[in-house]
């Protein structure tokens, strides 16, 4: 082979079954976890102390992480782990907002991105500098930088007046990771999804979504017709102050992805708990020490 990088921990693999029981079980705690008190949300009293609507949010990312790949029955034994932390930026515009037929909240547009450093475990294709013949490696802990953007177009289901307290959205995203331990420097990941989220509140910002697409990390012989589950729970841990139109700065949140063939290909699981450190809400914390 042209690589022969043994994998640096083994664990138990991932089965179908088990994938399939991760989707499911996560669906069941998200809808429980962002859409509580449906048939009163709409006689709740105003929360003063929920986030405030952002047009343009800025946040600086630093988390640890688990980064699990199964190989399935791919030959490749069982599966790699790779752990440490990760880091970097997020971005959230809101484009854009559009009235609903029959709902008094509107719907939303928004433009997203993130940029973070992270070690990854990544698949790939290999091929016998002898014999010719193809085959498949797991690397494990290949440093890695991650760019991400999408699209993301959000209906209100549950809301007051014109508020909306959770949405569910469709999305596109696409996201490019390049690793010089890998052969290819550049590895591809496209999704397109449909989501439930929380739209204020002390969960604003949580969501639940199921997607499907491609995803070069498990290589060109697996990384088509793959289907993603990733959900983030996330809650403020500072508040600001909505009489002076401050925003909270510090959030703490998990994440989580689960990404299956939903056959005996590989699968992957990624865990991801950590802060954010939200750039405008601390921006305007300084100007408030400073009577600005």
């Amino acid at each position: 082979m042209s690589r022969n990088r043994p994998p640096s921990a083994s664990l138990t693999s991932i089965s179908t079954r088990t994938a399939a029981a991760c989707m499911l079980g996560a669906a069941i705690i998200m809808m429980a976890v962002l859409s509580p008190g449906l048939a009163r949300a709409a006689d709740a009293p105003a929360d003063s102390t929920a986030p405030l609507p952002e047009v343009l949010n800025v946040s600086l990312l630093l988390s640890a992480q688990v980064d699990r790949l199964s190989p399935g029955l791919a030959g490749l034994g069982t599966s790699v782990d790779t752990q440490g932390p990760a880091g970097g930026a997020e971005l959230d515009f809101n484009v854009v907002e559009f009235h609903v037929p029959r709902e008094t909240a509107f719907g939303s547009i928004h433009v997203y991105g993130r940029i973070l450093y992270s070690h990854r475990t990544l698949m790939q294709d290999t091929t016998s500098s002898v014999s010719g013949a193809t085959g498949q490696e797991i690397i494990s802990d290949a440093r890695c930088a991650e760019l991400m953007g999408g699209l993301r177009v959000g209906f209100p289901v549950i809301s007051r007046g014109s508020l909306a307290i959770s949405r569910v959205y469709l999305k596109y995203e696409a996201n490019s990771i390049f690793s010089k331990d890998t052969d290819s420097d550049l590895l591809n990941v496209t999704t397109y999804a449909v989501g439930f989220e929380r739209s204020s509140g002390p969960l604003q910002g949580s969501f639940f979504e199921l997607g499907y697409g491609q995803n070069g990390v498990f290589g060109s012989t697996y990384e088509k017709k793959r289907w993603k589950v990733h959900t983030m729970v996330q809650t403020l841990l500072t508040r600001g102050d909505p009489a002076k139109r401050n925003r909270g700065t510090l959030t703490g949140y998990g994440e989580l992805y689960l990404d299956s063939d939903n056959k005996s290909g590989p699968d992957a699981l990624r865990v991801m708990v950590g802060l954010k450190l939200n750039t405008v809400g601390l921006v305007q914390a300084v100007q408030g020490l400073l009577g600005i």
